[in-house]
This record gives C-alpha cells, structure tokens and sequence, in this order.
C-alpha cells in the first residue's frame, strides 16, 4: 500500500476518517449530524419530550431535526424519527457541569429555545414550544407541541389578526372607535352625522343647539308681555295698569280728576 493511501487502491481517509470515502455530507458533519446542531454531551442533562413537531402545520419527517439553544449554544439535537422513537421522540438538553466543553450550557430555571431542522430543504426554522418548561438536572419534560415561528399579529380582536402566527410581531391594527374593520359605524350616529356623536335636535329644530334662550318664550326670542302674551304688544301704563291707555286726556291723574 503505497505511503498516505489506506488501501491497494491507492485510496486515502476523507475527512471522516473513511478510508475512500466522501466525505461528509454537505450541511452536515461526520456523525451525520446538521452543522448548527453539533453539542457535547454533559454530565446534566434533561429531556424535553413533545408530541407533535411541525413547520407550518405539516408534521416533520423522519430526517428532520430538532435543537435545542441556550442562547446561541447548541445544547442537544436528535434526529426526529418517531418510528424509533417509539412514537414520541426528545430532545437531549445538555447542562453545565463545570467543564469547558459545556460552558454556556443550561443552568436551573434556565428555559431552553429550540430549532427545526428541515433536511429536504437544508434550513434551519427558530421554533416555538406550547409551554415553557424551566431546565432542571434530570428533567423529564412533556410538551405538547412544538412548531415553527410564524410571525403576525395574535390578537383575535385585531383587524389584521393571522390565524396562522404563533408569535406576535406588534403589526396588530385595530378598528377606530365606534367603527368595524370596513370602517362602518357600529353605534349609533348623531343628528350632525357623527358616529357616536352627542348631538341631538333642540326643541327649536336646531342639531346641536341651545334651545329656547333663558327668558325668552319661543325660538325666535320673543319674550312675553305683561299680558303673558308671547311676543306680544302690551305694556304697563303709567297708571300701573297692562295695556292701559295711561292718564285720559284733560285729566292729571290716573282717577281722572282735572286740575282746577
């Protein structure tokens, strides 16, 4: 065998260490392992199960993978074949125990992120648990679900809410007051065409107006006279008396006497 080849075929090791091999595949190391999702193992671990995985509400496929972060650090990763899982698979989380290898690994009360591996596509997916479970040494964690981050709006009240997103993204747009999401008024509108508005017709005919002014008896202003006659003419005479003629003529005083 010649010096550097590894069989009579003039061979050499990849990279691998496989003797004419390839090489790892593209994305991928040695152990078969996503590139992102490469960890070491820790004497502290806990396991995070989860029924369901899925991107975009299809459910992940056999060489699919999940990861599991503390931060930017992969702290664990498996491949997602519920077949040989048994029919729910975990994940591995890794925590610090005091040696370099595992440094920024998990501590107590620490909650772990987690990753989609999608392997037809070669991509990586941040995703998002049902339920924030806390690390803890020897955790045995069941999670229901765990699904690729679709941003949008979450509030269900929202006019632009997506039934699809999981996180919320603060693009929620809400209706304006009195109106729907088409802009039409839902409450009742007011004589000057106000949605909501607290004008009324005032007792003269007049939307938003004051009425019938202090002291006067009609719209027009008028005030009653001393007859009570509104608008009316009368008046008190001199000699105190309501639409009177005053003192007759030839007389001085309002009992009709003359001067002498």
């Amino acid at each position: 065998i010649a010096d550097g080849a590894c069989d009579c075929d003039g061979n050499v090791d990849d990279e691998c260490g496989v003797c004419g091999g390839d090489g790892p595949i593209d994305g991928y190391n040695c152990n078969g392992q996503p590139l992102e999702f490469e960890y070491n193992v820790s004497q502290f671990q806990a396991f995070y199960f989860f029924t369901e995985v899925s991107i975009d509400g299809n459910a992940v496929g056999a060489d699919d993978w999940v990861g599991a972060f503390n931060g930017d650090i992969c702290v664990g990763a498996r491949q997602w074949d519920v077949d040989g899982c048994g029919g729910t698979c975990e994940v591995p989380v890794n925590g610090f125990d005091g040696s370099e290898f595992t440094s920024g690994y998990m501590m107590m009360g620490e909650i772990p992120t987690f990753k989609i591996f999608d392997a037809s596509e070669g991509m990586y997916y941040d995703a998002v648990a049902s339920e924030e479970v806390p690390w803890q040494n020897f955790g045995f964690n069941s999670i229901d679900s765990l699904e690729n981050i679709i941003y949008g709006c979450t509030d269900d009240t929202a006019c632009n809410h997506d039934v699809n997103a999981n996180v919320d993204d603060d693009t929620c747009e809400y209706a304006e007051t009195n109106y729907d999401c088409d802009g039409n008024c839902i409450v009742d509108i007011d004589c000057a065409g106000e949605c909501g508005g607290s004008s009324v017709v005032d007792e003269c005919g007049t939307c938003g107006g004051d009425g019938i002014a202090d002291g006067a008896c009609d719209c027009a202003g008028n005030v009653e006279d001393c007859a009570g006659e509104c608008g009316g003419s009368s008046v008190v005479d001199e000699c105190g008396t309501c639409g009177g003629d005053g003192i007759a003529d030839g007389a001085c005083d309002c009992a009709g006497n003359v001067e002498d």
